[in-house]
């Protein structure tokens, strides 16, 4: 039985992070999803410190990725897409993964959210048991430095 099998209430933690780099990165995958058929996932943005620059944003894309063979290809199921963030801002996001007949389907547009919770996208296709989160952090007004904190949960039904 898959670890979280038993735990459709409780949020389990993709990733936690604090993005400093301007290049994509893919976390570590997350074992146990094969039981659902639904997942919701949540983007929280809880920190973004932005030093110097001429009127600096920060813009964060996270892909959720499943593997159809244990590991060797990871395949985008769901993106978040935040707004132009400046220092101090803060972003929430929902997402919804959703068993299409086992049947793989195509990562839907990405979709962006606000500073209260907003409803980012349905995927529907095939939730694999190995799940990671891969980002890219991207940059406006050339400040000096700058990180953005986040954590990826998802909440799932079998």
């Amino acid at each position: 039985m898959p670890p979280y099998a038993n735990r459709e209430k409780d949020p389990i933690t993709l990733a936690s992070v604090v993005a400093t780099a301007l290049t994509p990165v893919n976390e570590s995958a997350v074992a146990g999803f094969g039981a659902f058929k639904h997942l919701l996932l949540f983007l929280d943005v809880t920190a973004v410190s932005i030093t110097a620059g001429t009127t600096p944003t920060e813009t964060l894309e996270v892909w959720i990725q499943h593997t159809p063979d244990d590991g060797t290809t990871w395949d985008d199921v769901l993106a978040f897409k935040t707004s132009a963030m400046s220092d101090a801002g803060t972003e929430q996001h929902i997402g919804e993964i959703s068993m299409n007949n086992g049947t793989p389907a195509a990562p839907a547009a990405i979709q962006t959210g606000g500073g209260s919770p907003a409803f980012a996208q349905r995927g529907n296709g095939y939730i694999s048991d190995d799940l990671r989160v891969a980002y890219d952090l991207t940059e406006a007004g050339a400040p000096s430095a700058r990180s953005v904190t986040f954590t990826v949960t998802a909440v799932g039904r079998p």
